[in-house]
């Protein structure tokens, strides 16, 4: 059976917020480094936290089977609410997840893959598409050649991966020229 974990977060003792994970260990240490991002409620709580030096933890509140998380999630965040908790959660659950589980495109990322094909294939035919024409690509090449600038001047690979918003594989790859190697 694949497990998956609901958990809570919580600081000195007070539950603030339900998840699920396949990694409880990672999915906290993603938490701790997607709170300098400050873009939601509950990452300025965890960033608060943090900045004055107290302790998050993550607790397991149950083990569920792949393909009943988003069930579970929503259970459990509706049962604290009903005793009482309050949570940070910014919806009822049921959406996100690990390796993108349960996430879908907006029309507008929809419409983007679908010109950047058409794009390419009336240009070159059906191809492997790079850069910026891959609808899926969260960069340009003002930003790739930024982060090679940015990089020589002493910018850490984690440091450019919040800043643009990628992985710090993706910087690696870059820098290295394994990705964005066309430019």
């Amino acid at each position: 059976m694949n497990k998956y974990y609901i958990y809570t977060l919580e600081t000195n003792g007070r539950i603030f917020y339900i998840g699920k994970t396949n990694d409880p260990k990672t999915r906290l240490r993603k938490h701790k480094s997607e709170s300098k991002l400050k873009r939601t409620y509950k990452e300025n709580l965890i960033n608060k936290i943090l900045s004055d030096n107290g302790n998050i933890e993550l607790s397991i509140l149950d083990i569920v089977e792949n393909g009943r998380e988003d069930f579970y999630e929503v259970y459990w965040i509706s049962q604290f609410k009903q005793w009482g908790f309050e949570l940070c959660n910014s919806t009822d659950g049921g959406e996100g997840g690990n390796n993108f589980g349960g996430r879908f495109h907006s029309d507008e990322t929809k419409d983007k893959l679908k010109n950047a094909r058409l794009k390419k294939i009336a240009l070159d035919g059906p191809t492997i598409l790079k850069g910026e024409l891959n609808g899926r690509s969260k960069l340009d090449e003002i930003k790739v050649l930024d982060i090679r600038r940015l990089k020589e001047f002493g910018y850490s690979y984690n440091r450019l991966a919040m800043k643009y918003e990628v992985s710090k594989t993706t910087i690696i790859d870059i820098i290295k020229r394994r990705k964005w190697n066309h430019i």
